[in-house]
């Protein structure tokens, strides 16, 4: 099965309708209270679980296998994750020598379950489409958002609107140039990560981990840009597609 048909299968499958209907659900219903999450956890892992005891047998081998895959890498960087903030918090001791209670847990299992998801979806998209297809479509998304974002908070002033939607465009031209010059267009993201990281402060969050606007924001801001651009730098010459 190809990449293009597997995905449209995706789709097709009753499954992963239910299963996606659920995740939106349960997060448009946070606003009504927080126990709805639940129900986007229920479809989350609901069906891999069933998979896994031999009660759901609605995909093959190799789409199993990408699953699996994709999960491993959620549990490496979650697992990862862990133990370092866990290094991090016994490391931080009061004046009598006890760790410092956590302020915020619920900021840290927000966080912790964004790299897990985050780390899942890029695996996933990686096993459909490739580094180059991916970087490509992630960049045009990432420079779509900025641009519908900017234009729907610069009506008041469409001349300063107008001048920041033209950041999208350098991230639009990267993703076409993906094709073309993978390793140079990584290695392009990577410094502009690099960049965004020094610009806006991240590098605060080492010192205050729980920062969760802090967390999500290098998880959906910086995230995409070192994912696709750590990506393209894995590809062998004889690997990479011209046309995408």
């Amino acid at each position: 099965m190809s990449r293009s048909a597997a995905l449209l299968s995706w789709f097709r499958s009753p499954v992963n309708l239910v299963a996606g209907g659920l995740v939106v659900l349960g997060l448009a219903l946070t606003n009504l209270s927080w126990g709805f999450l639940a129900l986007s956890a229920l479809g989350t892992f609901g069906p891999g679980i069933l998979r896994e005891l031999g009660w759901l047998r609605d995909r093959d081998e190799c789409q199993l296998r990408a699953a699996r895959r994709a999960g491993y890498h959620a549990y490496l960087a979650g697992g990862l994750l862990v133990f370092l903030l866990v290094a991090l918090f016994r490391a931080r001791t009061g004046s009598d020598g006890q760790p410092i209670p956590l302020a915020n847990p619920g900021a840290l299992a927000t966080t912790i379950l964004a790299v897990m998801w985050f780390t899942w979806l890029i695996s996933s998209l990686l096993s459909f489409w490739g580094p180059q297809k991916t970087a490509r479509r992630l960049l045009f998304v990432f420079g779509g958002v900025w641009l519908l974002f900017n234009i729907l908070s610069g009506a008041g002033d469409w001349q300063v609107s107008a001048m920041q939607s033209l950041l999208a465009v350098p991230f639009i031209a990267l993703g076409l140039s993906a094709n073309r010059w993978p390793h140079v267009t990584g290695v392009v993201l990577l410094l502009t990560a690099a960049f965004f990281w020094q610009f806006f402060g991240l590098g605060a969050i080492v010192s205050e981990p729980l920062r969760l606007g802090r967390t999500v924001v290098v998880i959906l801001f910086l995230g995409p840009l070192v994912a696709s651009g750590l990506s393209l730098l894995s590809l062998r010459r004889k690997t990479i597609v011209p046309d995408g």
